[in-house]
């Protein structure tokens, strides 16, 4: 009798019917199983946000022979990163020095006077060296009053002069200042006048180097003439 259920003992006392015992079993809860024990923080769940992609590896170590190595690509590849900025630059300088001296050789050959006279006048080189060119007297008035100038022509073999007008200088002025070896553009601003004036005794060398050659090319006086 220990083991009969709360039920059989209402329903043999009469103190309730079958319908009522029924209803009362079908409304009790179901039996709550054991309780889960406290396992702590989720671990799984940390272990996953751990292995998530995308989340940097911890730093690893290098050696003292992987230090090295990476330090001499480093240094390599700076070296070859100057190299190729230098090499653009030069190139670049050349294209900008080729530009220059093909305009100055346009603007001597288009604004070019080829007259020549018996005057002799003296200029300076960039390298002041004194040269000298022949004019007439009408172009040595001109050149003096800024009509005309003298500006460097650079030749594919060499370094030559020309006798330009004044957009001929102005030309010039635009692509090299110091091509302009004599220019007298007014408004207090000349080329080639004190400022570049040839040093004492250089006109007289110059001359008598121009003149050796024909020194040297004239017969020997073997003393026959009286």
């Amino acid at each position: 009798m220990g083991l009969q259920s709360l039920r059989d003992k209402l329903l043999q006392a009469g103190l309730v019917t079958q319908d009522q015992a029924k209803k009362a079993e079908e409304a009790k809860p179901p039996p709550r199983g054991p309780k889960a024990p406290d396992r702590g923080p989720d671990r799984s769940r940390n272990r996953a946000q751990q292995a998530a992609p995308g989340r940097p590896a911890p730093a690893k170590s290098l050696s003292p022979e992987e230090q090295k190595k990476r330090e001499e690509e480093a240094a390599f590849r700076e070296r070859e990163r100057m190299l190729n900025r230098e090499r653009d630059e030069n190139r670049k300088r050349a294209a900008e020095d080729r530009k220059r001296l093909e305009g100055l050789l346009a603007a001597a050959e288009k604004h070019e006077v080829t007259e020549r006279g018996d005057e002799a006048f003296h200029f300076t080189t960039r390298r002041k060296k004194v040269q000298r060119i022949y004019l007439t007297a009408d172009q040595l008035r001109q050149l003096e009053a800024g009509d005309l100038a003298i500006i460097d022509k650079p030749l594919p073999a060499e370094l030559s002069f020309a006798l330009v007008t004044r957009e001929g200088a102005e030309r010039a002025l635009a692509l090299d200042p110091k091509a302009v070896r004599f220019y007298n553009r007014g408004f207090g601003q000349t080329f080639g006048f004190k400022a570049e004036a040839p040093p004492p005794g250089a006109i007289e060398a110059a001359e008598a180097e121009e003149a050796a050659p024909a020194a040297e090319d004239a017969p020997a006086d073997d003393g026959s003439q009286a």
